[in-house]
């Protein structure tokens, strides 16, 4: 299928396309997640605005094939001080995702973490593409 490439995004290289990519991808699982217009933290339970949150990673991001991972999900909203201040407050994230989603999940996911995976970049531009189609969705939802 050819791709008209929008001239802004035409010299971006794989990285920047990562990048991009996820941004709508943590902004997709903020709005998706929020119920009546606001987010809760995973972590400690906190609610507010779905800008004023991170979209927190269970397994750290720089794994590529967990960053963006939705079966098992692999990110969830986290308020900054769980995110960014307690670096992810893993013990209480590490409850949440056995809660919600078992043992297996947590398993799967560590699994994935050690998998080679190198995105290319019109992989990168085809989920961009559906992040920001669900992502607009999930916004005119609320």
């Amino acid at each position: 299928m050819s791709r008209k490439i929008d001239k802004r995004t035409e010299s971006w290289n794989r990285q920047r396309w990562q990048q991009e990519t996820l941004k709508v991808f943590q902004a997709m699982v903020r709005y998706e997640s929020a119920i009546d217009g606001a987010c809760q933290c995973v972590c400690c339970g906190v609610k507010g605005d779905p800008r004023d949150f991170d979209a927190g990673h269970f397994i750290s991001r720089k794994h590529n094939a967990t960053a963006f991972s939705e079966n098992p999900p692999n990110v969830h909203p986290c308020c900054v001080r769980c995110n960014q201040h307690e670096h992810g407050n893993l013990i209480a994230y590490y409850d949440f995702m056995r809660t919600a989603y078992g043992q297996d999940a947590v398993d799967e996911l560590k699994r994935k973490s050690r998998e080679l995976k190198t995105w290319t970049i019109p992989e990168l531009q085809e989920m961009r593409a559906e992040f920001r189609q669900r992502l607009k969705a999930a916004k005119d939802g609320q």
